[in-house]
């Protein structure tokens, strides 16, 4: 493991760890929210994944329920992350996390339904090697071989779930020149497929011949992919959703080494609606011309709406941008909430509202800096000249932009780049957002509706006119130089945000409640008026 990736990661379980020691454990997200309570392991049904905070280092005395009823089997507990089976007792309910008797926020369900779980191995892990003519749907002692073979088996349906074991795979699927390609069938809105790697082991996707990674084809969706590592080794192969599916959700997956010049896509990209992009960790991605690290656009026949972008780690990308939402079509993108992810050290862009984005943007408690990287580009023109920390281009878009903390957006010193980046859009409301560094460029036009109250403007002059009560004075990030922007004891961010984000920001980053004090604090994180790690401390968690 490189010491940039170890670091990283560091950096992002810091992140994500919870501010408030004492505070009520915080449920962020599953990766399904409906499975089987039977069948697999000790016959107590599907693999959930809770992701979150406050859950404790161990578990102790402490408890998951489903429905008010304790679940089957723990399968791994850690502060971020729980595994359970909720066996055969449990009914369709809300999730509860319970730590020294404090219950977490209950508004994250799971729905029984009926399904069978394969197993499948190559025997490069721990598992035994598998065998697509003896094994046995359920049966974690003989599991199938091909991943391909048991999806397109008449007897997979939706409901069922396929459990990759950990190794290194680099399985071909001759039809589409994929790993696997969920093709020709798609789940129910009630029953989706799912393929899982198994919750303690890794499973990496390595790419040697393949020109697909994980490719979906003639599906209507609704599926999960989870838990699996896409390692691109040079190549082009991506996570790619078909147009107009619809219903999928892309969950704590790995992408890395990603390259591609000839252009146009992205690590993990589609055309659809109701897609869920949660929790991926999408690294050292790009190429020499514009390759991102999400994209999602308007191809889909039904213009694509209802997208959820959160909690991603998205770092280190040449040649494009973080997230992009972008339409070349006339149909126009709707309901895109980008929240709560971590984008740094980006070529272009970290952000990106583009041609034909709409109504219902949201992008608020997301951490982005050290953008518009001219290092990291390909040395071709193509790869894009300028870059900011987040922004606009539609004449059409409607967005409300609270709570990011942007910094450190213009590393290459163009004209163009810069932390907000206007060039077309409809409405823009910006508030408690912290802008450290170079604010903002207007490369087109200012929005026809600009409201941008409450923000906090550091490190390039005078604020903006467009500003109404800005704060000026000093963040006090923890450290800007390592990516900790936690706020220390003193910031000018403390209490001074506004409480018209309440409805929509009732957390920060790390799920920690809002407001601490008297009113939101500006930016990505809430105080609590206690000091930090130092810098100096910092350093040496950092160090390998």
């Amino acid at each position: 493991m490189s010491l940039r990736f170890s670091r990283a990661l560091t950096l992002a379980a810091l992140l994500l760890l919870p501010l408030f020691a004492g505070a009520a454990p915080r449920i962020f997200y599953t990766d399904i929210i409906n499975g089987p309570n039977t069948g697999g392991l000790n016959n107590l049904g599907a693999f959930l994944t809770i992701f979150g905070a406050g859950f404790g280092a161990t578990q102790g005395t402490s408890a998951v329920t489903i429905n008010n009823t304790a679940v089957g089997a723990v399968i791994q507990w850690s502060d971020a992350k729980i595994t359970v089976q909720p066996g055969p007792a449990v009914t369709s309910g809300a999730i509860k996390v319970s730590v020294g008797g404090v219950g977490s926020n209950t508004d994250q369900t799971f729905t029984v339904v009926p399904g069978k779980i394969y197993f499948v191995s190559n025997g490069t892990g721990t598992a035994p090697i598998g065998s697509d003519s003896t094994g046995v749907a359920g049966d974690i002692t003989k599991p199938f071989r091909n991943i391909q073979n048991v999806f397109d088996n008449s007897l997979f349906v939706p409901g069922d779930h396929i459990v990759v074991r950990g190794g290194t795979w680099s399985d071909i699927y001759p039809r589409i020149g994929s790993f696997f390609a969920i093709v020709d069938k798609g789940g129910t809105a009630t029953a989706p497929f799912v393929i899982m790697g198994y919750p303690t082991e890794t499973a990496t996707f390595l790419r040697t011949n393949q020109t697909h990674g994980f490719h979906s084809f003639n599906t209507t969706g609704h599926y999960v992919i989870s838990n699996l590592v896409l390692d691109a080794n040079g190549a082009g192969v991506t996570i790619s959703l078909e147009q107009g599916s619809t219903d999928i959700r892309i969950v704590n997956n790995e992408v890395r080494n990603m390259l591609e010049n000839g252009g146009g896509a992205a690590a993990i990209e589609g055309s659809g609606s109701q897609y869920r992009i949660l929790g991926n960790h999408v690294h050292d991605n790009g190429g020499s011309k514009l390759y991102h690290a999400l994209y999602f656009d308007g191809r889909a026949s039904t213009a694509p709406t209802d997208i959820e972008i959160a909690y991603n780690n998205i770092h280190h990308q040449s040649g494009g941008r973080g997230i992009q939402i972008f339409s070349d079509t006339l149909r126009v993108i709707t309901n895109v909430r980008v929240h709560n992810n971590l984008v740094h050290d980006i070529s272009l862009d970290g952000i990106h509202f583009a041609d034909n984005t709409g109504a219902g943007f949201q992008a608020y408690n997301n951490v982005v800096y050290n953008t518009a990287s001219a290092a990291l580009r390909g040395p071709f023109t193509d790869t894009g000249t300028d870059g900011g920390c987040i922004r606009f281009v539609s004449t059409v878009l409607v967005a409300l932009v609270y709570n990011n903390t942007f910094s450190n957006c213009n590393l290459d010193g163009d004209v163009d780049s810069g932390g907000i980046r206007f060039q077309n859009a409809l409405s823009i409301t910006l508030i408690n957002n912290i802008v450290n560094g170079k604010y903002f460029v207007n490369i087109g036009s200012l929005p026809a509706t600009l409201v941008a109250p409450n923000n906090l403007w550091f490190g390039g002059g005078t604020p903006p006119t467009f500003a109404t009560v800005s704060q000026t004075g000093d963040p006090k990030f923890v450290s800007a130089a390592t990516g900790n922007f936690h706020l220390l004891a003193g910031s000018a961010a403390i209490d001074n945000g506004s409480a018209a984000v309440n409805a929509l920001v009732t957390t920060d980053f790390d799920g920690n409640p809002r407001p601490q004090g008297t009113a939101p604090d500006i930016g990505a994180f809430e105080s609590s008026g206690v000091t930090l790690p130092t810098p100096a401390n910092l350093k040496v968690i950092l160090l390998p």
